[in-house]
C-alpha cells in the first residue's frame, strides 16, 4: 500500500484520534523550481545548485505559482 497518498494520510489521522469534521485537505497551487547542476540529468532526485528563476509575479527565487509553471511549460514532480 503506497503511504503518500492524501485519502491513507487522511484516515491515518482520523486513526490517531483526529475529529474528521475538522480535517481539511489543501491543494498546493504552487511549485518549487530549482537550478540544476547537470541540465541534461533531469530524473528524480537529481542534483540541484540551488534555487531556479523567479518567477514574473512572484519575484521569488525558486518559488512559482501555478500560472507561472503552465506558462513555462515546466514538468511536475511530486513525491
Amino acid at each position: 500500500m503506497n503511504t503518500l497518498f492524501q485519502n491513507f494520510t487522511l484516515e491515518y489521522y482520523v486513526s490517531k484520534g483526529a475529529d474528521r469534521s475538522k480535517l481539511i485537505m489543501g491543494i498546493p497551487f504552487y511549485g518549487q523550481s530549482f537550478t540544476l547542476e547537470n541540465k541534461f540529468d533531469q530524473s528524480l532526485g537529481s542534483l540541484a545548485e540551488g534555487p531556479g528563476n523567479p518567477g514574473e509575479f512572484t519575484q521569488q527565487p525558486g518559488m512559482l505559482a501555478y500560472y507561472e509553471i503552465c506558462e513555462r511549460g515546466y514538468t511536475f514532480f511530486h513525491i
